[in-house]
């Protein structure tokens, strides 16, 4: 079965104000839109929705796969290199949680994360969607081993981060680093934020004393702060605040890669822009890869290069951005996007509606985990294991759909 051609999506036109980043003005990040001359050609400029004008029919398109819209600040060039070798690549990921009875037998196990595979490269942020309990935070966890992983592979610049153990892993990490979801819990409520942001750099033994609060007080300067809210606690900050600190503390020991787990879902939708704007602005400055975990179509839309969405434990499909939702493959991504609504009353479009409910990942079905669900499935569906079949360049789905 060939798959259609890509759809090109449409642009929004929403501006977003962000005078209130911080609550002194004079420190907040410029969000100004940018105007041609600084980002370049047409084809280059891009919307909070993440994606390039389109061609003058893009109307017509979009109302039938409903595309998201947002606001209308410029998403920066990408830096990847066509040609660069991946930064990170996960490999055949999985992790089990044992189920054990009251006398500690073990009676089975919960499989979170099954056969996961893709790659990051330099520059490059990577996308992660799918309902709640897929396993997108699971997968984040095992990448930088906060879980040991059950199987699989974690190579980063040459070394299996699953098989690394103690002062190795420990170096390891300081270039790979985590914007937790809940900012609050993440920060020691008796600890001034100063002292947070000190923490890896004391960890790892980074600079003197003097160095290291010099080096808090300016990554609380580059994400908004005025220097003397050094000596705050938490609880002094809100919630969208909080989070810049998590991203300032993520940045204290300089690393290449940014494990963001679902960093916006607890903000308002005009925090979230603020901090994905800073998050973006911090990428182009540092050349940081990133990837990002989300549910929040229209944030993963915008601020991802590729995007991989996961099932029950399983990546069904991965594409570059543009590619995937212009033109979803898999039933289920083709549902997810379906659930979109379109800012316009007078559109309707046809939903995907999936029946049944997700199976439990204590006992997932045999053959494709989504045959249950499927409005497509087949007999070979219950029994067999689709294999990835790369429908276009860089376009990958898991689906018997697509089998040749």
């Amino acid at each position: 079965m060939t798959p259609s051609p890509s759809v090109e999506p449409r642009k929004t036109n929403l501006l977003t104000d962000t005078d209130h980043l911080s609550p002194e003005p004079a420190s907040a990040t410029d969000l100004r839109p940018v105007s041609q001359e600084e980002t370049g050609s047409r084809s280059d400029r891009q919307s909070f929705s993440g994606k390039r004008e389109a061609e003058p029919d893009r109307k017509e398109r979009n109302d039938r796969i409903g595309s998201v819209e947002s606001s209308d600040l410029v998403k920066p060039v990408g830096l990847i290199q066509p040609s660069a070798q991946p930064l990170l690549s996960v490999r055949g990921l999985q992790k089990h949680f044992p189920v054990r009875s009251a006398l500690g037998r073990r009676t089975g196990s919960v499989q979170a994360v099954n056969d996961v595979s893709f790659d990051i490269y330099p520059g490059e942020t990577f996308g992660l969607v799918g309902e709640s309990g897929c396993g997108k935070s699971t997968t984040g966890r095992a990448v930088m081993n906060l879980i040991e992983p059950t199987g699989g592979e974690v190579w980063y610049e040459g070394q299996d981060l699953a098989k690394l153990k103690g002062a190795r892993l420990k170096n390891m990490r300081s270039n790979i680093q985590m914007v937790f979801q809940d900012p609050y819990t993440s920060l020691d409520p008796r600890r001034r934020i100063g002292y947070a942001i000190e923490e890896p750099l004391h960890i790892h033994r980074r600079g003197s004393k003097n160095e290291r609060t010099e080096r808090a007080m300016s990554l609380l300067e580059r994400v908004g702060f005025r220097p003397d809210q050094y000596y705050r606690y938490p609880h002094e900050f809100s919630g969208g605040q909080r989070q810049r600190i998590g991203i300032a503390k993520a940045l204290a020991l300089e690393p290449k890669l940014l494990i963001c787990d679902e960093p916006v879902s607890a903000l308002d939708v005009s925090i979230q822009s603020q901090v994905i704007n800073l998050l973006e602005e911090i990428q182009q400055e540092r050349g940081l890869s990133y990837l990002f975990v989300a549910h929040d179509l229209s944030v993963v839309r915008h601020i991802a290069d590729r995007v991989g969405v996961m099932y029950l434990g399983g990546l069904v499909e991965q594409a570059p951005t543009d590619e995937l939702f212009g033109n979803p493959l898999h039933p289920y991504t083709q549902s997810l996007l379906s659930a979109v609504p379109i800012p316009n009353p007078r559109v309707k479009k046809e939903r995907v509606v999936l029946s049944g409910e997700v199976p439990s990942p204590l006992n997932p079905p045999s053959g494709c985990t989504f045959h249950t669900r499927c409005p497509f499935a087949m007999d070979v569906c219950r029994s067999v294991v689709p294999e990835r079949v790369q429908a276009s360049p860089g376009h990958e789905v898991q689906c018997h759909l697509y089998a040749t």
